[in-house]
């Protein structure tokens, strides 16, 4: 699996502001805590100190006669930078 295809995109919302150097991302679903770390590092050129991995359900919405998913299977990652005072750039790959 290439780096690049690891980290889909970065998880912008009002319940995850980027303080304490926390930042959410959307990964693969075939992806690991190793694969994720090498990845963010390798990518943004910074060091991580921890990651935690959630993997979230798919969700059903459910109308009179027919069921429409609402949301598909993904997973998120959680990464802890090392120098929490730093803020990152999504937009500055190397």
């Amino acid at each position: 699996m290439s780096l690049y295809n690891i980290i889909k995109k970065p998880i912008v919302t009002e319940k995850m502001p980027w303080i304490n150097g926390v930042y959410a991302l959307e990964i693969d679903n075939r992806a690991t805590k190793i694969d994720v770390k090498k990845a963010f590092s390798d990518i943004y050129n910074i060091e991580i100190s921890d990651v935690r991995i959630v993997s979230v359900k798919e969700k059903f919405k459910f109308l009179k006669k027919w069921t429409a998913m609402k949301r598909k299977p993904s997973k998120k990652a959680y990464i802890t930078l090392k120098d929490k005072s730093k803020t990152l750039d999504f937009s500055a790959i190397k």
